[in-house]
């Protein structure tokens, strides 16, 4: 990687970053291994590769950056240890407390090819095209449009979200059971409520906006969007809904429809678990989720064509955005005290 900093006269500059603080070798050394080079190398190497489908270089600059094809390609390579998320957020198997697959699968052989994780590939700048070519393949992308203020707790959620001229009430979750919620007055209470607990049970909640979501620029723009979806979801500790679809009435006629959705994760840690359309007899309806996934139900996962990973941001300002095609099953559980996503679904 030290291909990609040149020394002129005593100063150092990165040809992804720009200047460096110092020209020495151990300031040299710090900055390639700081978090920001490393995105913005993935970022390079995605672009500069196939990203795994034989397309061909979608940037010229990026593959002309001396060392950023052999660098990336490295890691777009699915080693023993790494997949291309963890190598993005950096992350060791072994040392990752917050991966939850890991358990298992750390101390499974090589030949098994259960690894601790299994994600979808990274594509650096989506296209609204993608949403054609992939067809029904997901993905993950740092393009995952913006929140306008991300809520630190539930009682900032009641005062950015539930007001009247929100599209409807939320739906919040307490230890498995959701709320029967009458009134903007009753929601505010119970967020107020849970926010001053000392105890931490696990809590969400969902919250259908307006105008607080920039979509991401590679989301289409058309009546085929879903309202109703559009929502801000904030969680505390480990909580779910199981194993689902997201489905949709989208003509009002009572059918539902299955729809596409991107998940923009902006705070926390979630856990997911996804399977390609079709039966899913892989895990029964209301059973909590495998924290400890075993050799053999990681094997069945990618033997069928799903994924299974822990997602994170890469910072406060660098949410990371999951694309869940329509049919597709998935399961996602809370993995941190407090969690923050949003997104949006279209038919």
């Amino acid at each position: 990687e030290s291909s990609f900093v040149e020394v002129c006269g005593g100063t150092a500059t990165c040809k992804l970053c720009g200047s460096l603080p110092g020209a020495s070798e151990k300031a040299i050394k710090q900055h390639l291994k700081s978090r920001p080079h490393k995105l913005k190398a993935a970022e390079q190497a995605m672009e500069s590769l196939s990203l795994g489908d034989g397309a061909a270089p979608q940037s010229e600059a990026a593959a002309e950056v001396p060392g950023a094809r052999d660098t990336i390609s490295k890691k777009m390579k699915k080693s023993e240890s790494k997949c291309e998320l963890c190598e993005l957020l950096d992350r060791e198997p072994a040392e990752d407390e917050e991966a939850i697959f890991v358990h298992e699968a750390e101390h499974v052989t090589a030949e098994s090819r259960a690894h601790f994780c299994h994600a979808p590939p990274l594509i650096a700048r989506p296209k609204k095209n993608h949403l054609l070519e992939w067809g029904n393949k997901p993905f993950l992308t740092l393009m995952g449009g913006e929140l306008a203020e991300v809520p630190r707790n539930f009682s900032r959620c009641a005062d950015l979200f539930c007001h009247a001229g929100a599209p409807r009430l939320p739906n919040i979750d307490i230890v498995g059971e959701r709320m029967c919620l009458s009134s903007w007055g009753q929601a505010t209470k119970i967020l107020h409520a849970e926010h001053a607990r000392e105890d931490e049970r696990p809590v969400w909640a969902a919250f259908n906006v307006v105008d607080a979501i920039t979509h991401p620029r590679w989301w289409p723009d058309d009546e085929r969007r879903v309202e109703a979806y559009h929502q801000v979801i904030a969680g505390r500790g480990a909580t779910d809904i199981g194993i689902h679809l997201d489905r949709h009435d989208v003509h009002g006629d009572g059918v539902l429809h299955n729809v596409n959705t991107y998940f923009t994760l902006a705070r926390g840690t979630k856990h997911v678990i996804m399977l390609p359309p079709g039966p899913q007899d892989l895990f029964q309806d209301k059973s909590p989720f495998p924290y400890t996934l075993d050799a053999h139900t990681a094997r069945e996962i990618v033997a069928r064509g799903g994924y299974y990973f822990t997602i994170t941001p890469i910072d406060k300002h660098t949410p990371l955005c999951l694309f869940i095609p329509q049919g597709w099953h998935h399961w996602l559980l809370g993995g941190s005290a407090w969690h923050v996503a949003y997104g949006g679904s279209r038919y």
